[in-house]
């Protein structure tokens, strides 16, 4: 609750709680504010107030942003509860998903049902676990990860990890430090192994093709690459090749059609390829978003040309 002036009018004190958290305001504060929850009912009745759950409504009548059903289902949920699961990794920005339905994190059971709200009761979360978002509770990176690995599985948190690293979020010390007290929490091993993925070939990718191409890489067992890293093109400008096996010196891209069909683009990509080979000494490989419909016969061919380096490397 704010720190309201004691002269300052109703309508100015619940607006100003309001704008705090999202546009949503609880019985409860409407309450401490002065209005009492049958003025509240008759508000809503009257369009002044816009009931979103129990207990919880918002002055504005067009469709509630997602941040505000954010906000609406924390205010539900009650004390103590946190935006977590999907909704965490939407609101740390690890994840471009909108979902309708807010995942929040609470620490006992409340008995309530909330429409579009999933309750993941009797979590236990320190003070490290969460941290403030937008002015939200929401779970931190490293509980997120966690939350979500039993959801998205192996490769789908292994993407939410790649982006966390990308965006300086990722805090290898705490994910192993929260690692270490998740019992037998049901994403423990599947987040282990994310991250172990994730140090073997550090960076991250940019699309679908790009997910795919990596996934088949893991399939057929290839290890030594790195994901869109900078590559220094010797006039002060850099690329970021999609895949780069250093010891090889090799380059793999995947070329989505939307951005590759123009004759410029194709063009610019084989300037590139050449300037990449003059300056670097680098070959580079591409697969068409086509191609990648089989992605694991486009890692096999990538397994064939590293098989053949390897064996001129230690040829010579």
């Amino acid at each position: 609750m704010l720190r309201l002036p004691r002269d300052a009018p109703l309508d100015e004190r619940i607006g100003l709680t309001a704008a705090e958290q999202q546009d949503v305001i609880s019985v409860a504060q409407l309450r401490l504010c002065g209005l009492s929850e049958s003025a509240a009912r008759a508000r809503a009745r009257t369009g002044r107030l816009r009931r979103l759950h129990q207990g919880v409504y918002t002055l504005s009548h067009g469709t509630p942003s997602p941040l505000t059903a954010v906000a609406a289902a924390l205010l539900a949920c009650g004390p103590g509860a946190s935006a977590s699961h999907r909704t965490g990794a939407w609101m740390r920005k690890l994840r471009d998903e909108v979902r309708r339905t807010v995942d929040v994190s609470v620490g006992s059971r409340t008995g309530l049902r909330h429409h579009h709200v999933v309750a993941h009761r009797g979590t236990k979360l320190r003070p490290q676990d969460v941290s403030l978002v937008e002015g939200l509770p929401v779970t931190s990176v490293a509980r997120t990860l966690l939350d979500c690995a039993p959801v998205l599985g192996r490769r789908g948190v292994e993407k939410l990890v790649r982006e966390a690293e990308y965006r300086g979020e990722l805090d290898p010390a705490a994910v192993q430090d929260l690692l270490n007290r998740a019992g037998r929490h049901p994403g423990r091993g599947i987040l282990r192994a994310a991250m172990g993925d994730m140090a073997e070939a550090p960076g991250r990718t940019a699309s679908p093709p790009e997910d795919l191409l990596l996934a088949a890489f893991r399939d057929v067992g290839l290890t030594g690459f790195e994901c869109n890293p900078p590559v220094d093109l010797g006039d002060g400008t850099q690329a970021f090749p999609d895949f780069f096996f250093p010891a090889e010196r090799l380059i793999v891209e995947v070329d989505p059609r939307a951005s590759h069909d123009r004759t410029s683009s194709y063009r610019s990509d084989r300037r590139r390829d050449r300037v990449l080979k003059r300056v670097a000494n680098l070959d580079t490989m591409r697969f068409s978003d086509e191609d990648v419909r089989d992605p694991h016969a486009c890692a096999l061919e990538v397994a064939e040309r590293l098989g053949l380096q390897r064996l001129q490397i230690r040829a010579a």
